[in-house]
């Protein structure tokens, strides 16, 4: 994996521990600090973003050149 990729990857991590975070405990809920968490909903984001990172991956990926002819 070159840099990019694995910059990429990292903010995958960060972005699905956030996103965790966020759906077990909600700190901004004014009577409810904790929240019984929708599955469904956890697993759809978890997805997209695995999706999003797993596309800037491959985008990033190096493009190896084939000699065609080396004289």
């Amino acid at each position: 994996m070159n840099r990019k990729q694995i910059i990429s990857m990292w903010c995958g991590i960060v972005a699905i521990v956030l996103w965790a975070i966020e759906h077990i405990y909600n700190p901004f809920a004014e009577f409810e600090r904790y929240r019984s968490p929708d599955y469904g909903k956890f697993g759809v984001g978890t997805l997209l973003i695995g999706l999003i990172v797993g596309g800037l991956i491959l985008s990033f990926k190096d493009k190896k050149v084939v000699n065609q002819k080396q004289e």
